[in-house]
């Protein structure tokens, strides 16, 4: 293995800092650059392996499918969520790896943040058997800070996808970073025509701003558009018009 590229990227990891497009291609074109991020994927401290997990599609591209596999495991639940976000966001998964049963498996993860990730994945893989699973977490009065997540994932796997605008346009103040997120995984004209509208029409700053957020910043995150892309395929939508989605919508 190569040491210096080992110690620039465990430097990297260290900093918290994105690899540059010099130290991409130096991975790239190295065949020690997938064995020098699985160097870093076992280190006993989770900063460095939530690096390699957030970074090693990057990296490594198609040959970091097996490590971020590895990591998706990871004792650490950030890591986790990490390296399954990458594995989203570049397609890096092998054929057998099955996003919708993991979501399920986190689903009543005991972290805060991973049910919430379990959610999104179960709505963009259109997982329609898990709704009861989901309303059943969400019930638990020791979980309130997940409920609205899993209204509005479930009215996504009811496909009511519609009601989701309306709601959005009405001004929920309570649901709208969910409503907003679901109209970024809807991806269509019309959801981010809402999104728009609403980030200068809202009454309040907190709900005009995370509107904004999510047409300006998550719409274009390339995880949220694998989400988007993987509910539009799960779905039957995957290159219809927006007429044609509206009109299996209303149906």
């Amino acid at each position: 293995m190569a040491p210096d590229l080992t110690a620039q990227l465990a430097a990297l990891a260290d900093e918290n800092r994105a690899p540059s497009e010099e130290v991409i291609a130096a991975v790239s074109s190295s065949g020690d650059g997938v064995r020098a991020l699985k160097t870093l994927s076992r280190s006993p401290d989770p900063r460095v392996r939530l690096w390699a997990a957030l970074y090693a599609g990057d990296l490594a591209k198609g040959r970091a499918g097996s490590l971020l596999v590895q990591l998706a495991a990871d004792r650490d639940p950030d890591v986790r969520d990490a390296a399954l976000q990458s594995l989203v966001a570049g397609g890096w998964g092998p054929p057998d790896f099955d996003i919708a049963d993991i979501a399920r498996r986190k689903l009543f993860s005991k972290d805060p943040i991973e049910p919430i990730t379990a959610m999104w994945l179960l709505a963009a893989t259109d997982s329609r058997t898990a709704v009861a699973a989901i309303r059943e977490f969400a019930a638990s009065p020791t979980r309130p800070w997940h409920l609205p997540t899993a209204e509005v994932v479930s009215m996504l796997l009811d496909h009511r996808d519609n009601e989701v605008l309306e709601r959005l346009s009405a001004h929920d103040h309570d649901r709208t970073s969910e409503l907003a997120t679901a109209a970024v995984l809807m991806h269509t004209p019309s959801s981010l025509a809402v999104l728009l509208a609403n980030s200068t029409h809202l009454p309040d700053t907190v709900c005009r701003d995370w509107c904004k957020y999510a047409a300006e910043i998550l719409w274009s995150e390339p995880y949220y558009q694998s989400l988007a892309r993987l509910r539009a395929a799960s779905v039957g939508q995957l290159g219809r018009t927006e007429h044609e989605r509206s009109a299996v919508e209303r149906r």
